[in-house]
């Protein structure tokens, strides 16, 4: 419904801050939505005008209310809707008519309530198009900014005001984490709950926010993103300039639609919205509370240059945990130079471990602890420190806290602390808070926020790039291959035109001929050369080996004879209803290591590559990556460095290493294959077989829309 960035930047801000609110559906009832957004207006410092509007009131708790919108003789920045769902196109018409150009949709009654309400939906997104109305919803509970004091929705509490922006689609969620945040002391730029999204959008959020001088790091809980490109394209923009970190509702592979190829099964929604988070720049965390403890660090710390880590203690066990999780995160322990260790042994007494991680055991003072910490962090060798402090000495737990504090100012680097406890370490995470620490409960927290940190400063370290040689492929006749299987009403490519479109893509396979009678596969056999394998050739069947369509180390025109019969044979007993256009015969390779790179189209996304280990067992094995395409030799470096396989095709225990600038080729090629040829909704090239000297698409498949 926008016309452009700007035109969104500035209704989306009109929304957030408005001036002038109408509440139409407000009401004397107080178990209605109306009557709770009303009030929590009226009890709120915000500044702005506000007006109820209902036939059945004249006043609603001593303010007059209106018969009508027309009634109101001020200019409304934005109308709020809680009143049944069929009655929402009327009042679209009457704010249209009151040249409102911003609604707030409260109601359910949509989508989520059959073809009725569907139908609804689409109307009303309809007329909103046309009368050119932005919307928030419908079904959501409303939108907080604290800094006007604003509680526009049926939220209980008003948020903190603070630097982080959070968006949601689960209305539930948003009243939990308000609630969360209240006692964390957690502030907001904003709070909004997108509901149904029929207009106002995630990427129409971020582009507000990207220029929001009072937000400095963006929060999203997200169920389904449909305008996947343009979502990616925003949100790369605005990671460039600050945080978001999203929770991805659905990580189980339930959701995932049953494929005809390893990539369709193995890819699922939630490895899509991985490489779209990946490719976005989003940083991606696995639950609510590591969504807030990672947004505390990003909002109060600046990040670590890099990812070697101290941790400094008064305690040796929760040493020892936050030492475990960061080595099994892949973390690095840092190296303390000499004159660290010089100076701890001055001030630590004989029997403090002064190596990381540090003890500097259970009767250490408030200034001992906090002089080991900062020291630390001052070191050449370190990154970042976690500070972990237990009760179970004399000192007292506020006091180490703000002796940290106050020393603070001698490092520009993060600390991330962990007072363990509760009662008895409230103040002192009260007063690290509210000074800057993010503070964490337990000290494998700690490292996860700081892990997720690297994660996010890695993803966000550029280089200059040299400029990639442009490559030249058939794209004129892969899609003449494509569009004669079209006339031909078929969805799924057979082998061989698979791979002379891999061929217009420089993806080379074995030499192969197609075969009609036995006495043609003998004579391609022996052209070729033994051994050979032999495949049916069919359109109707995807893996070919589960109905006995593959037959291999073939070693002469006897044994090749012998074949044909039996894929026949087997192929029209368990597959009588296939169509057979013959057999394939092709050279038979043997290379060291099998790989998988196959494609997806995703509806909302568009193509993503996936690269991992491949063969008959590709499933069971489970190691992919997926990216989302085009992809730059950098992003397929990176794409190959993500799996399993890179330790084992890198030269595992003293085995021959692949070609690996090969490889990246390959995945180049492939990537602007399904980039440039549309009709294609998913390959898969299983096995592509690999050595040091190269590789070769031994199976491919290929289905088209």
């Amino acid at each position: 419904m926008f016309s452009s960035k700007i035109a969104n930047e500035k209704s989306v801000h009109t929304m957030l801050n408005p001036k002038s609110i109408a509440v139409i559906g407000a009401s004397e009832n107080a178990k209605s939505i109306g009557s709770v957004v009303f009030k929590n207006l009226l009890h709120s410092k915000f500044e702005g005008s506000i007006y109820a509007v209902n036939p059945k009131y004249s006043a609603i708790l001593d303010q007059p209310c209106y018969s009508s919108l027309q009634d109101i003789h001020e200019e409304i920045d934005i109308a709020v809707l809680a009143t049944p769902a069929e009655t929402i196109p009327d009042l679209i018409d009457q704010c249209c008519l009151k040249n409102i150009q911003s609604v707030m949709i409260l109601s359910s009654g949509f989508n989520e309530s059959g073809e009725e309400g569907q139908q609804l939906y689409k109307d009303i997104k309809s007329l909103c198009v046309d009368k050119q109305i932005r919307i928030i919803g419908p079904n959501c509970i409303g939108i907080i900014n604290p800094w006007i004091d604003l509680n526009l929705g049926f939220y209980s509490k008003q948020a903190l005001p603070g630097n982080l922006a959070f968006i949601s689609q689960s209305g539930a969620l948003n009243a939990s984490i308000l609630d969360w945040a209240v006692d964390q002391n957690v502030g907001f730029s904003s709070f909004v709950s997108v509901g149904s999204m029929m207009d106002v959008n995630f990427s129409d959020l971020l582009e507000y926010y990207e220029n929001d001088d009072k937000t400095d790091c963006i929060l999203m809980y997200i169920e389904n993103i449909e305008q996947g490109k343009r979502f990616i394209e925003v949100a790369s923009r605005v990671c460039d300039k600050k945080p978001i970190i999203a929770l991805k509702a659905g990580r189980s592979r339930q959701g995932a639609r049953v494929a005809a190829s390893h990539t369709g099964a193995l890819a699922g929604n939630d490895k899509i919205y991985d490489a779209a988070f990946e490719k976005a720049g989003i940083l991606r965390v696995d639950s609510v509370a590591e969504l807030f403890h990672v947004a505390k660090a990003f909002s109060i710390q600046p990040l670590p240059r890099g990812k070697r880590l101290a941790i400094v203690s008064n305690a040796g066990g929760p040493a020892v945990l936050a030492t475990d999780m960061l080595i099994s995160k892949g973390g690095e322990l840092a190296t303390l130079t000499d004159a660290t260790i010089s100076i701890l042994k001055e001030n630590l007494p004989s029997h403090a471990a002064k190596v990381n991680p540090i003890d500097v055991m259970d009767d250490a003072s408030a200034e001992t602890f906090s002089h080991t910490v900062i020291q630390c962090s001052k070191d050449k060798n370190v990154d970042a420190v976690i500070a972990i402090f237990t009760t179970q000495g004399l000192t007292n737990p506020a006091d180490a806290a703000q002796m940290l504090i106050d020393s603070y100012t001698e490092t520009d680097k993060p600390i991330l602390t962990c007072w363990m406890g509760e009662g008895d370490v409230a103040k002192a995470r009260d007063l690290l808070e509210k000074a800057g620490f993010p503070n964490f409960r337990y000290p494998e927290n700690a490292v996860s926020v700081f892990q997720k940190m690297i994660e996010y400063k890695e993803a966000h370290t550029f280089e200059e790039k040299e400029e990639e040689e442009v490559q030249t492929y058939d794209v004129e006749l892969a899609q003449t291959i494509i569009q004669y299987a079209g006339v031909q009403d078929r969805e799924r490519l057979t082998e061989m035109e698979a791979k002379r479109i891999l061929d217009c893509y420089h993806i080379s396979s074995p030499e192969s001929h197609i075969a009609t009678s036995v006495e043609e596969a003998k004579y391609y056999a022996v052209q070729i050369g033994f051994p050979v394998v032999m495949k049916v050739l069919s359109p109707d069947i995807g893996h070919k080996i589960d109905v006995g369509g593959v037959i291999l180390n073939i070693n002469d025109y006897k044994e090749a004879e012998y074949a044909f019969g039996e894929i026949f044979s087997h192929v029209t007993s368990e597959a009588p209803d296939a169509e057979i256009m013959g057999v394939l015969v092709e050279k038979m390779v043997h290379k060291k290591y099998e790989l998988l790179i196959g494609a997806v189209r995703d509806k909302a996304f568009g193509p993503a590559i996936m690269f991992g280990m491949g063969g008959s067992l590709v499933e069971l094995w489970n190691d992919t990556h997926m990216a989302m395409a085009p992809l730059t030799r950098d992003d397929a470096c990176h794409l190959i460095k993500m799996t399993k396989a890179h330790t084992l095709i890198s030269g595992f225990r003293g085995m021959p290493a692949i070609n690996k600038e090969k490889l990246i080729d390959v995945i180049v090629n492939f990537s602007h294959l399904i980039n440039d040829l549309q009709n294609i909704v998913e390959v898969d090239i299983n096995p592509f077989a690999m050595d040091e000297k190269g590789g070769l698409a031994l199976d491919a498949h290929m289905l088209i829309k």
